[in-house]
C-alpha cells in the first residue's frame, strides 16, 4: 500500500501536474519563475543528502564509468552483428528490418547487417573528409 502511494504521488505531483501546468507558450517563463523554489528545496535538502550520499557510497561503492572510444564501440557493434549470423557483417546480408521476429529474419534484439553498417559509417564520420566522399 505504502508503494502504491509513493508511485501515485510521484506521478501526480512529478508528472502530471507540472505537465499540465508547465504546458503552452508561457512554458519557459512559468519555469524561470519556479528556479528560485527549485534552488532553494536543494539548498534546504542538501545536508540530509550529503550524509546519504556518502553512506550509499560506503555500502553500494562509487560508481565506475566504462568509457569506450569509437575504436571499441565500433569493435563490440561489428562482433554483436557477426556473432548472430554465420558470416562477417561485410559479407552476406542477412533479413532485412522488416522481418524482425520472423523465421528467416533477424532476432529482436540483434543488429542486422544495415543497421551495422550505419553505426560504423556514423563513427567513422568524424575522419571523413570531403575529397573522399566525392571520390
Amino acid at each position: 500500500v505504502t508503494i502504491l502511494i509513493s508511485v501515485a504521488g510521484v506521478l501526480i505531483f512529478g508528472e502530471v501536474i507540472p505537465m499540465s501546468v508547465l504546458t503552452g507558450p508561457r512554458q519557459f517563463q512559468l519555469s524561470a519563475s519556479l528556479a528560485p523554489l527549485v534552488r532553494f528545496i536543494v539548498c534546504i535538502l542538501y545536508p540530509v543528502n550529503v550524509p546519504c550520499a556518502k553512506l550509499l557510497d560506503l555500502i553500494v561503492g562509487k560508481e565506475q564509468q566504462s568509457i569506450l572510444d569509437r575504436r571499441d564501440l565500433r569493435a563490440l557493434i561489428q562482433q554483436n552483428c557477426e556473432r548472430g549470423e554465420q558470416q562477417p557483417c561485410s559479407g552476406k546480408k542477412r533479413g532485412n528490418s522488416a522481418k524482425r521476429g520472423k523465421a528467416g529474419g533477424v532476432a529482436l534484439g540483434q543488429i542486422d547487417h544495415d543497421e551495422t553498417r550505419l553505426v560504423v559509417s556514423a563513427l567513422d564520420f568524424c575522419s571523413q573528409t570531403a575529397s573522399s566522399c566525392l571520390r
